[in-house]
């Protein structure tokens, strides 16, 4: 009964809550439908209750017991495989012509008129590059002209005979040698008669002074005497010598007037015309030499003389031959055996690769530094002057080898790793490397062929990491 009440003041409680009212007397059939209309609600209301509070516990358990999905990051691949793979060889050095040309002039003391190139400025063989005046060497041509024309007057001069009268006094000189030789052949005569004479008196003396018919005195006189003849005799026959030669010298001197001048006088006179004839060419080449041609084609890096000054001899332009250029660097001796002439290498500023080609290996290495010259032709390429700084990369042994991109290693404590993808995770490995080439690097070990591998973006995936290829 009590139990039956405190129901019933339930009830009337949880109508006033939800606003049924106040409790008063009705009909019967409204108080079945009312107490049945307070069930419905009670229930309806504990059922919501209990959803809210199932929710709750739910939503709590699954903050407990589940993790966030991670998200595959995507990467660019690469497989690993073999490729064809050479030992490099780094060398730095300097930009250099290969044929630098220096120009200048023999002509000095004169004023530079002209200069028409600038450094910069592209030439060919012959062109004109400088000026300068020549007025002071003109006017010395024309006088040495001038005198070469005396001197070839003077040279034709001695080559004309002489005149008439002059050649008939040479020729009465010439007759007048025939009678002096006739004199001294009577001479002669003479002398030899009185040598034969006193040479018998001397023999007869001599016999009479054995015979005591004359004194030792008289016979060593007329020996005297016949000393005396025979030297007299000695110089009659000179004297012939000497007109005879006379003769001769009239004769030639006789045909030289009748021919022309006398052969030292022509020969004099023909070294003077040579002499002013070279010094009219020693001029002329001074003219031609004061101007100043390009003695190839090339480009001109230098100019080091001014308008108007005095050229005193020296560099007026410095140029490239051709324009062509050279890197110039050196190499252990163990390294230049192992290239070749001919061989094409890479040569690099910073900004571009070019490939260049070995033209001269030194014949000889430093006895100090162990090191040898190399010369490397470069291609034509405007933004290559001389005087750059570069590095060339020559490749020397070549094999097959599995390699990879070096983009693909990463590296620590020295040590190089790659991230290789199996089953869409990436997970760190450890290699062996060897020789580069490429932008690639050889796998001594570490790696199998046909592996995958992450080729970009290493610093973004860790060991363990989801990946995808971007690829796909």
């Amino acid at each position: 009964m009590l139990e039956t009440q405190e129901k019933e003041k339930t009830t009337c409680s949880v109508e006033r809550f939800i606003g049924f009212g106040k409790p008063e007397s009705k009909p019967e059939s409204k108080r079945v439908f009312l107490k049945n209309k307070r069930l419905w609600l009670g229930l309806a209301f504990g059922s919501a209750l209990a959803l809210v509070i199932g929710m709750g516990s739910f939503v709590a358990g699954q903050g407990k017991s589940e993790k966030p999905v991670k998200r595959a990051i995507t990467v660019e691949t690469a497989r690993v495989d073999k490729h064809s793979l050479a030992r490099e060889i780094k060398a730095t050095g300097t930009v250099m012509a290969r044929d630098p040309l220096e120009i200048g002039s023999q002509a000095s003391g004169l004023k530079i008129d002209l200069l028409l190139a600038e450094e910069g400025d592209w030439v060919e063989k012959g062109q004109i590059l400088a000026r300068l005046n020549t007025d002071i060497l003109n006017a010395q041509l024309k006088e040495e002209q001038a005198i070469l024309d005396n001197a070839a007057a003077s040279y034709q001069k001695s080559l004309q005979p002489n005149r008439q009268e002059e050649i008939n006094m040479q020729r009465a000189s010439l007759d007048s040698t025939a009678a002096d030789i006739a004199q001294k052949e009577a001479a002669i005569a003479r002398a030899s008669a009185e040598y034969n004479n006193a040479l018998s008196i001397s023999e007869r003396y001599s016999s009479l002074y054995r015979e005591g018919g004359a004194t030792a005195q008289e016979a060593e006189q007329k020996r005297t005497d016949v000393q005396s003849y025979k030297a007299a005799l000695e110089t009659a026959k000179e004297g012939l010598r000497q007109a005879k030669l006379n003769r001769e010298r009239e004769r030639l001197r006789l045909d030289e007037m009748q021919t022309g001048g006398r052969r030292e006088d022509i020969s004099i006179a023909a070294s003077t015309v040579a002499q002013h004839r070279a010094r009219i060419e020693q001029l002329q080449a001074q003219i031609a030499q004061a101007i100043v041609r390009a003695p190839a084609a090339g480009l001109i890096v230098e100019r080091s003389a001014h308008l108007g000054e005095i050229y005193n001899g020296g560099i007026i332009y410095k140029m490239i031959r051709d324009g062509e250029l050279e890197l110039q660097a050196k190499l252990p001796q163990q390294d230049l055996d192992q290239i070749r002439l001919g061989q094409e290498v890479l040569v690099s500023d910073g900004k571009r690769t070019l490939t260049g080609k070995v033209w001269l290996l030194a014949p000889s290495v430093d006895s100090t530094s162990r090191l040898g010259k190399i010369r490397i032709a470069l291609p034509t390429d405007k933004d290559l002057k001389a005087g750059m700084f570069v590095t060339t990369t020559i490749a020397t042994v070549s094999r097959d080898s599995l390699a990879v991109p070096e983009s693909a290693l990463a590296y620590e404590n020295d040590k190089a790793s790659v991230l290789v993808i199996e089953n869409g995770i990436a997970h760190k490995r450890r290699v062996n490397t060897g020789l580069r080439h490429d932008r690639y690097v050889e796998i001594l070990d570490g790696l199998q062929a046909g592996e995958t591998i992450v080729k970009e973006g290493t610093v973004f995936v860790a060991d363990g990491d989801l990946v995808r290829s971007a690829t796909l």
